[in-house]
Formats: C-alpha cells, sequence, structure tokens
C-alpha cells in the first residue's frame, strides 16, 4: 500500500513538472524558428505566407 501511494505521489509530481517544461520547450522552438526570419527585411512572399 505504502509503495503505491509513493509511486503515485512520484508520478503526478513529475507529470505536474513535466507540463510546464514541456510548454517551454515547445514555446522556445516556435520563437527560434520565428527568429531565423530577419524582421526589418522586406515582407515575405505571398506564397510563404501560412
Amino acid at each position: 500500500m505504502a509503495f503505491s501511494d509513493y509511486a503515485l505521489a512520484l508520478t503526478s509530481l513529475l507529470g505536474t513538472l513535466l507540463v510546464p517544461f514541456t510548454v517551454l520547450y515547445h514555446m522556445l522552438r516556435l520563437k527560434r524558428r520565428a527568429l531565423r526570419i530577419p524582421v526589418r527585411s522586406a515582407p515575405a512572399p505571398r506564397g510563404y505566407q501560412r
């Protein structure tokens, strides 16, 4: 019984820690991809717009 409670607490703690880190990781990846395109240059061609 005690081991299952310990495992449940550990998994819940890992889940709560993992979710914000994955969100931050994806946000940083998207930001890096957006920063790769220079902002002050000419606007992108029409075919490239998403």
